[in-house]
């Protein structure tokens, strides 16, 4: 379970900017069966015998190289009670609420962790297990909200009567034992730990450069390459792709971020013309702990033999609410702390080629 916010509005002016949102749903590339769980990015089979949430756990101390890399390791786990009723959901939330002083907290590079507080997270902690564990007015209030984003529609965990569990985890953190409270589910598996739930693996990355080589290699074995730049006439396109996922231990997305930019155009007698463009870009978060946010929009374009394509592009992310892209006359600014980066792009007609464009064709409709 997991909440995700969309942050791809558009949030403030762009002077002499084209707005150029057009933001698309994010495909879900991990689907899980009731037989399967996902331990970041691969699947497994529920061990015979045992639960979904002990074949989780199972998975998670038998395997489990990027924990230990950075010194946390799993010992073992006690289950201790079956969560009974709203009520009794609403005491294990109490108690879950109460232990918010030591986090999963990633440095700069965002691929290495430390143990240790964090304000900004035990601010907004709270309102993060209420939005997990909706009860009573909570749940109206979760299903208000997904009627309102779609993105927000596995929100959270909607209490059934004999389902939820409470187990105790041990921890070997440097040296040190640690005790977290982890709620599980018959039918799902694990639903929340506050170690387990922000721990996270970068599982996707797209890079322009890559994605061409690849492409070219693909057509290079098929023997088509050659023909298809020899052709003086047909459709050409240009791909210009940022994007990054991170998921948790059991797959869930804490934040992701794309931004596809594709110049269509024409080889007319050889010679290459501009014709069209699409600028997409999307962002969703674990919100209310972690944000994100994209900006693209053009700043200038026109077609034809002589055409061109400039583009802005700008993504932020972080712990928090507060991560946001401004525009400061010149160029982005960021602020709320996290990671920012963005830049300016010239795309001419010279940048078409057509071995790109029977790789877009080639592409499934939802991968685009």
């Amino acid at each position: 379970m997991y909440i995700i916010m969309s942050c791809s509005e558009p949030i403030f002016e762009y002077p002499n900017l084209q707005d150029d949102q057009n933001a698309y749903e994010f495909n879900d590339s991990i689907k899980k069966k009731p037989t399967e769980f996902c331990f970041y990015d691969k699947k497994y089979k529920v061990q015979e015998g045992v639960s979904i949430w002990e074949s989780q756990l199972n998975k998670t101390i038998e395997k489990d190289s990027i924990m230990m890399r950075d010194g946390l390791k799993l010992n073992h786990y006690e289950y201790i009670r079956e969560i009974v009723s709203i009520e009794d959901l609403e005491s294990v939330k109490t108690q879950l609420i109460e232990d918010n002083t030591l986090f999963i907290c990633y440095d700069a590079s965002n691929k290495h962790f430390t143990i240790s507080e964090n304000e900004e997270l035990a601010t907004n902690y709270q309102l993060f297990i209420n939005m997990l564990l909706p009860t009573s007015v909570d749940i109206l209030q979760t299903r208000k909200i997904e009627n309102e984003k779609k993105a927000l529609s596995d929100i959270a965990y909607i209490f059934e009567k004999n389902d939820l569990c409470l187990v105790k985890l041990e921890w070997e953190y440097k040296g040190r034992l640690l005790h977290t409270q982890c709620v599980v589910s018959k039918k799902k598996g694990v639903i929340y730990d506050k170690f387990l739930f922000f721990i996270h693996s970068l599982t996707t990355n797209s890079e322009v450069k890559e994605n061409v080589k690849r492409t070219e290699n693909l057509y290079l074995k098929s023997g088509n390459l050659d023909s298809i730049r020899q052709s003086l006439n047909g459709p050409i396109l240009y791909e210009w792709i940022n994007e990054d996922a991170w998921y948790n231990v059991y797959g869930n997305v804490l934040y992701e971020y794309s931004i596809k930019v594709r110049v269509f155009g024409q080889l007319i007698d050889g010679v290459k013309h501009i014709l069209d463009k699409s600028i997409n870009h999307h962002s969703d978060a674990l919100w209310p702990l972690y944000s994100c946010s994209t900006v693209a929009a053009t700043k200038d374009y026109s077609t034809g033999a002589d055409g061109h394509l400039t583009f802005m592009w700008a993504v932020a992310y972080g712990t928090g609410v507060g991560v946001s892209i401004g525009w400061n006359g010149t160029g982005f600014e960021f602020s709320g702390g996290g990671h920012g980066e963005g830049g300016e792009e010239l795309v001419l007609p010279c940048d078409l080629t057509r071995e790109r464009y029977l790789a877009y064709e080639a592409t499934p409709f939802y991968l685009r």
